[in-house]
């Protein structure tokens, strides 16, 4: 038998993200070289930078 822990599933709920809208932006070069450099998970960093400035902005 496996020593990992048994989990129990039974409680479990299905969580559906949030649609996100297919939009185009355009963006400098080098804005989207860097983010891509970084890795997999480019637009999901670019969308936490913007979210960022969004929320600083409505302080």
């Amino acid at each position: 038998m496996s020593r990992r822990a048994r989990i129990d599933w039974s409680k479990a709920e299905v969580v559906v993200p949030p649609k996100t809208p297919a939009i185009s932006i355009r963006l400098d070069q080098d804005l989207v070289d860097f983010f891509k450099t970084e890795g997999p998970g480019y637009r999901r960093r670019i969308d936490a930078v913007l979210r960022r400035y969004m929320r600083a902005r409505q302080r």
